[in-house]
């Protein structure tokens, strides 16, 4: 493969060389100090427990209510099982009561 040639004359500098000038001017010399200040995370955690714990309650309380409030609003239906005196029965047609059965006559 093919070389680029410079303009300049100057060899091709590395990428890596270059990249790693440029990032450590850009990094400052010495790193801030952490923070010293003592921090409970005991007592952060079990608050957070608490309280996450105590949404949770609550969004299943206000869910089961609303389900209840909503369900107040629908009609029962009593299934209708084996009992034909409450369901359709299959093959019924209102209005179609034969009152004979339909046979040809003997000859």
């Amino acid at each position: 493969m093919n070389e680029p040639t410079p303009v300049s004359g100057d060899p091709t500098p590395n990428v890596d060389v270059v990249m790693r000038r440029f990032f450590r001017q850009q990094m400052p010399a010495a790193w801030p100090a952490a923070p010293t200040e003592p921090t409970t995370l005991a007592a952060l955690r079990s608050w957070t427990l608490v309280r996450s714990r105590v949404l949770v309650g609550a969004s299943l309380v206000a869910l089961v209510v609303g389900y209840l409030s909503v369900s107040a609003f629908f009609p029962r239906q009593q299934p209708a099982g084996l009992n034909p005196n409450q369901g359709v029965i299959i093959g019924h047609r209102p209005g179609l009561h034969p009152t004979k059965p339909a046979t040809r006559p003997m000859p």
